[in-house]
């Protein structure tokens, strides 16, 4: 019985383990998200700013990386599918945010001054960047709490087979003593 209590106790660390390092995976997927598209939100404002091609190394760089983090989270997401519907609206107000960028670059890159002014004018990138926010902090919120309930979740497999081991070693030890009794009772 010491034994299974062990196992299962080892059993539910691990998966609540799993649990804390697969939840603090998103959390650094989620922030680097929120820096690559602000990078590249800098990148682009730095060109319509400027006109100057330099501005867009670190836009487009930006842009591969934020493909390559929203696979990531997928990834991490996907047999969650609460989270996994929440990073769905995160990716298309992304992609908006994206589309909103990319309709500026190219507005100033055709020449078009005041196009791209009225699109930067409004609040529709400010819109999209809270939006944004919102999606990656609701998310990072989740992960933190599912991490704080796996270590909740460690502590008291830990206690189980703490009490468990303890009472293994009370029946053993009450088995020992009788044990003696007995055989003082024969040698009698």
């Amino acid at each position: 019985s010491l034994i299974g209590i062990n196992e299962l106790g080892f059993q539910r660390s691990r998966a609540a383990l799993s649990g804390i390092t697969q939840s603090a995976h998103a959390r650094v997927a989620l922030n680097l998200l929120m820096q690559q598209v602000l990078s590249a939100e800098t990148g682009s404002r730095g060109f319509l700013l400027t006109g100057e091609a330099r501005y867009l190394k670190p836009y487009d760089q930006s842009l591969a990386a934020i493909g390559q983090t929203m696979d990531e989270l997928r990834d991490i997401y996907q047999d969650d599918p609460v989270s996994r519907a929440a990073l769905s609206e995160l990716d298309q107000e992304v992609q908006r945010k994206l589309a909103e960028m990319a309709l500026s670059v190219r507005l100033r890159q055709e020449g078009k001054d005041d196009a791209w002014k009225f699109v930067v004018m409004s609040d529709i990138g400010m819109e999209h960047m809270d939006a944004i926010r919102r999606s990656v902090n609701a998310l990072v919120t989740t992960a933190s709490d599912r991490m704080e309930a796996s270590g909740e979740q460690v502590q008291r497999s830990l206690l189980l087979a703490r009490l468990g081991i303890a009472a293994v070693a009370i029946v053993a030890l009450l088995s020992f003593y009788l044990y003696q009794r007995q055989t003082r009772a024969l040698n009698a």
